[in-house]
């Protein structure tokens, strides 16, 4: 499922946001590889976002898909439309 994206994505930010807070530096976020990623994929409570900037984003043919398109500019306002009780996977490729 995620071979079209290849090696070459980066997945970096995997957290648990029910005890979430609003600013988490980059070293306290566990990171994941594909392969875990791939073990993990279809869980009901997974939410996969892409975080890559607009311009990064429309020129990329790396993205996961059933990915959800954030902007990483804006975290505060966007992560609180999501419930807390999810599992999420933020990446940029």
């Amino acid at each position: 499922m995620f071979q079209k994206a290849g090696k070459a994505l980066l997945l970096f930010l995997l957290f648990m946001v029910i005890f979430m807070t609003p600013v988490i530096s980059e070293a306290a976020v566990p990171k994941i590889k594909v392969d875990d990623l791939n073990s993990i994929w279809g869980e009901e409570n997974l939410v996969i976002i892409d975080v890559q900037k607009q311009s990064d984003w429309e020129e990329s043919d790396k993205m996961i898909q059933g990915a959800v398109r954030e902007d990483p500019e804006k975290t505060a306002e966007w992560m609180k439309n999501y419930p807390r009780d999810k599992k999420f996977v933020l990446y940029c490729a």
